[in-house]
């Protein structure tokens, strides 16, 4: 996942539609199987920006658990709250 976040931090934020567009679903699933297996990840083909972002979507809908949980929501609407009172 870190290899994937660090791409497209380094070389995808300008691109438009990141996030909608689908990679080469055969790259995907070798790449997948890559990072499953343990072995090192480089992307080099501009097609990997949209292969990585599949990736790093398909990896945080299949957590179990959702990283903002919604026991942590609670408290971060308060925390939001409370720094929207400090603003004002």
């Amino acid at each position: 996942m870190l290899t994937s976040v660090k791409f497209l931090r380094e070389t995808a934020l300008e691109v438009e539609g990141i996030f909608r567009r689908s990679g080469n679903m055969r790259t995907i699933k070798d790449i997948t199987q890559m990072f499953n297996k343990g072995f090192a990840v480089r992307y080099s083909d501009p097609e990997d920006i949209h292969c990585a972002a599949v990736i790093m979507k398909r990896f945080l809908r299949e957590l179990p658990e959702p990283i903002l949980t919604f026991k942590l929501m609670i408290q971060l609407l308060q925390a939001h709250q409370f720094l929207m009172k400090l603003r004002s």
